[in-house]
């Protein structure tokens, strides 16, 4: 290399070795450049890939239910209306009459059903996997309130029960025992809980305050967490039953009180809780009490309470199920046939049944029937099936399952 004019000796050779070192330097940021595009990033951030939908609008949805149930017999109506319980630990044979010739749509297991956690999530799996509704997805309910009202306490989550949490004045206590238990309910397959409860004063631990304040503020928290654990819940018991003197599942009580003290009282906090929730990701259960202020009825038959209370005054669009049906409140003057027929007419749109072979079938058969002889409207069953339908594909469905209904349904 020629040295430039007047260049000499070393001051010379210094000026070349810092212009090859800057010339390094820049050869070598080019190089990386290089090399990172053609490796397919740029010096940019790179975009987050977007998530796929988790859903349709919601008229869309509802207008893909509207349609499935269009597409269902009247006896799979009928069915989707439905959660019963199941015998044994597996599936057998009377469950399997149930799923595929009742199309029944849901299952509630209780202690006797439950074994282990690897056997729930197979009795559960076994369930769904042969249920006959049209691809719909079974609920899988259980009562996992905390307490006292826990199934598998030896392998399950236990809370603390719903006064002891209260108790604590500690809102982020109560969270964390119903996101637990909704996480370990749905880790073995359960979609729906049947909790919290509502009642004020409840015996056994069960209620969240003393006062309908108190119960608000505390089942708010609870409700909000199983919500975001994505499971189902249900308030019960509609419209409250604090003030009973008999357990309901042993016999008939009634509660002498106005409607004034009902509606200021233990209606409160169910019509509060019900505007702070979307609608369709909870029910509401009816308890059996009588109340003197409703026709001294029990509330789960009566249309007074199911349909003037629930619907009207506390605004609820969800949908509405009955406790139990055969519990001592209700049987001491219905059977289960004249219950079921009773309940729908009053507004119900899932009839829980949760003992008896014979007493699920009945209550299906004797609907069926009042349909046809035009006891029960073609459009009462219409509408619970449609909510049934339309909370199942809000909730339990994926965008993929959803897209497939709508193809197969809605063109």
């Amino acid at each position: 290399m020629k040295e430039r004019p007047g260049c000499k000796g070393k001051t010379c050779r210094d000026e070349r070795l810092a212009k090859m070192k800057k010339f390094s330097l820049i050869a070598l940021s080019l190089f990386f450049f290089l090399t990172a595009t053609a490796c397919g990033s740029t010096p940019q951030k790179a975009a987050a890939p977007q998530p796929e939908p988790v859903k349709l609008p919601d008229a869309q949805i509802e207008t893909i239910a509207k349609a499935m149930v269009s597409h269902m017999t009247l006896a799979e109506k009928i069915g989707q209306m439905m959660i019963v319980g199941v015998d044994g630990t597996s599936m057998d044979k009377n469950a399997l009459v149930l799923l595929q010739q009742y199309h029944v749509g849901g299952i509630i297991l209780f202690d006797p059903n439950m074994q282990s956690r690897t056997q729930v999530q197979q009795l559960l799996s076994q369930l769904q996997a042969n249920a006959d509704d049209k691809g719909l997805p079974l609920f899988l309910g259980v009562d996992q309130e905390g307490g006292l009202v826990t199934r598998m306490k030896q392998s399950m989550y236990t809370a603390p029960s719903a006064a002891q949490l209260a108790a604590t004045g500690d809102s982020q206590q109560i969270y964390e025992a119903a996101r637990k238990t909704a996480l370990d309910i749905k880790s073995v397959g359960f979609n729906l809980d049947f909790a919290p409860v509502l009642d004020i004063n409840q015996t056994k631990q069960r209620s969240y305050g003393k006062t309908a304040a108190e119960v608000i503020q505390n089942a708010a928290v609870a409700a909000q967490a199983y919500q975001d654990a994505g499971i189902i819940f249900s308030f019960k018991h509609f419209p409250g039953i604090g003030k009973a003197v008999l357990d309901t599942h042993v016999g008939a009580s009634t509660v002498p009180v106005s409607k004034e003290i009902i509606m200021k009282e233990d209606f409160l906090p169910f019509k509060e809780l019900i505007k702070r929730f979307p609608n369709d990701q909870f029910m509401v259960m009816i308890g059996h009490l009588k109340f003197k202020a409703f026709n001294d009825t029990p509330a789960s038959v009566e249309p007074q309470i199911v349909t003037d209370l629930l619907r009207k005054d506390a605004g609820f669009t969800g949908i509405a199920i009955t406790d139990d049906m055969g519990m001592g409140a209700l049987m001491e003057g219905y059977t289960s046939a004249q219950a079921g027929v009773k309940a729908v007419q009053a507004g119900q749109d899932i009839l829980l049944v949760c003992f008896g072979q014979k007493s699920k079938q009945q209550v299906h058969d004797a609907v069926l029937a009042a349909v046809q002889d035009g006891r029960i409207p073609q459009s009462r069953i219409d509408q619970a099936a449609t909510r049934v339908v339309t909370c199942k594909l809000k909730n339990l469905v994926t965008y993929r399952e959803l897209k497939q209904f709508a193809d197969a349904y809605t063109k």
